[in-house]
């Protein structure tokens, strides 16, 4: 084979490669799975700040791994943001698959009383919702995660 007939057939294998990867990283998918408190943690801190942690998943339905680089989400219980959460090591998710990402964050108690005190003083509101949203940064692009308030 000549070398000008490698530079085309090589510019064709790396554009299929790129655009796997880019249809990877538009079809990968994020839900929110739970959220708990650490009493742990919370205890540790001598009660001052609510250690708390999210769950999400994200799917990856594709046939390329997808690099992440950083996960930021904000988390908002009755409409009113208690806090962000955040994954900064950078990891990936394998092709045809789905992984579990557990982020913690904290709110300092008087915060978070005076959240239960308003749900308990407005008899409308008493149902909380919770509600996430925020993005997934991977290696080629931007993924935004707008999750639906969910009743808890």
């Amino acid at each position: 084979m000549t070398p000008l007939l490698l530079i085309p057939v090589a510019a064709a294998g790396a554009f299929l490669y790129f655009k796997s990867k880019k249809s990877s990283a538009e079809n990968l998918r994020a839900d929110f799975r739970g959220v708990a408190i650490d009493s742990k943690e919370t205890a540790a801190n001598l009660f001052m700040r609510l250690v708390y942690s999210v769950k999400v998943q994200i799917t990856n339905p594709d046939r390329s791994a997808v690099n992440v680089k950083g996960i930021f989400l904000n988390v908002f219980l009755n409409g009113k943001k208690i806090g962000t959460v955040e994954k900064l090591d950078k990891f990936a998710v394998p092709a045809r698959s789905a992984q579990d990402i557990k982020l913690t964050g904290s709110i300092l108690t008087l915060g978070a009383i005076n959240t239960i005190k308003d749900i308990i003083l407005n008899p409308g509101k008493r149902s909380l919702s919770l509600q996430i949203s925020g993005f997934i940064d991977t290696d080629l692009g931007r993924l935004t995660l707008d999750q639906q308030p969910i009743n808890i």
